[in-house]
């Protein structure tokens, strides 16, 4: 195990520790031959003795070596063991954590911010299983941001599509199963082989809880996520109002149970490459979703609407504003007109009567 100041492969210098996982340590490390800042993935002594495995490690890190696509963590160089080192493999740094990170408070990260990066990190998927490969453990944690923009690292468990492994293999060294079991796709529990629909599963997980701040299923062991997934996930309209139709719709059907009914890695990419509404676009939404039934118009437009005016008629009536004096009628009132229309005409009737000739 390599410790801070040696250079491995008289080439690559140990600068700090990022991480560690179940398969291997993550270190920042300087190429000091071409002067560049890299990630150095070095495989865990007790896994290093094991001769079959390390033989995977070097051959698959080599197979995606040849996965050249900017949502992918671009690999550098593989540096198979030596008596007394173990197999390690340099890759492109990303400076900026991962979305794991983002993620360690437990709350919804902006759906700005979030959205872009998961439409990577979906592009990088399908740039995988283009080759042929399936990733198994597409986890916030493996989604590693580089400023704008989002990669699609950790191949710790990626392997080729078709290759057979023992369900639930990888998911309990280092403690990693509760980690990982949010994640894992329904069907692995049952034996069945990581297909890419595995993949699109794990990403679906990651997206409803960066968009949401919780899980869809959330489980603390295999026994609960068993009987989790037999839970009908709760709509993101419910939990996210303001996510876009498409993008809640695309992340429900990737979270099917059935593998079959799932979008693709392409398809679940376009899907969150939706812009994100601005605020004043989430505010109308927001507001579509409350209008009151009254309000629609039956060819469905909004009813105009007017202010309320004080309704004549029986039923208490408006008090005059106490503010104001209130000195009763005004003198042209209609009482009073009538009086004095009814008056002349007394007069007139009075006056041709008594004028006419006995």
């Amino acid at each position: 195990m390599p410790t801070i100041g040696d250079v491995l492969a008289g080439r690559y210098r140990i600068d700090a520790r990022l991480g560690a996982g179940g398969m291997a340590t993550v270190w920042r490390a300087r190429d000091l031959r071409l002067e560049r800042d890299v990630a150095v993935k070095v495989l865990l002594p007790n896994l290093a003795g094991d001769p079959a495995l390390a033989a995977r490690f070097d051959r698959e890190a080599r197979a995606l070596a040849a996965v050249n696509d900017p949502h992918v963590v671009a690999i550098h160089d593989v540096v198979e063991g030596s008596p007394g080192t173990e197999p390690f493999l340099v890759m492109e740094l990303c400076p900026d954590g991962s979305l794991g990170d983002r993620l360690a408070g437990g709350a919804a990260l902006p759906g700005a911010f979030a959205l872009p990066r998961l439409a990577d990190a979906a592009a990088g998927l399908a740039a995988l299983h283009a080759r042929g490969l399936v990733h198994r453990d597409v986890t916030p944690r493996n989604i590693l941001l580089a400023g704008a923009t989002a990669r699609l690292g950790d191949f710790g468990l990626a392997r080729a599509e078709g290759a057979t492994t023992p369900a639930g293999a990888g998911l309990t060294p280092a403690g990693s199963a509760v980690g990982t079991l949010g994640y894992l796709a329904p069907e692995i529990l049952d034996g069945r082989p990581a297909t890419p629909a595995a993949d699109v599963y794990g990403l679906a997980a990651v997206a409803y809880q960066a968009l949401t701040g919780t899980l869809p299923r959330p489980a603390g062991s295999i026994t609960e996520l068993v009987a989790a997934r037999e839970v009908p996930i709760r709509p993101l309209a419910e939990t996210a109002p303001t996510v876009p139709t498409p993008v809640a719709e695309a992340i429900v059907r990737a979270l099917d149970v059935d593998p079959t009914r799932r979008p693709t890695a392409v398809e679940l990419a376009r899907s969150f490459a939706t812009p994100w509404p601005s605020p004043a676009d989430e505010r109308t939404t927001l507001d579509a979703r409350h209008v009151a039934p009254s309000a629609i118009a039956p060819n469905g437009d909004h009813a105009p609407t007017s202010p309320s005016k004080p309704r004549r008629g029986r039923g208490p009536q408006p008090l005059p504003d106490p503010s104001s004096a209130y000195h009763g009628p005004g003198l042209w009132s209609g009482e009073a007109v009538a009086v004095i229309v009814i008056a002349i005409v007394v007069v007139l009737v009075f006056l041709f009567l008594g004028g006419r000739p006995g």
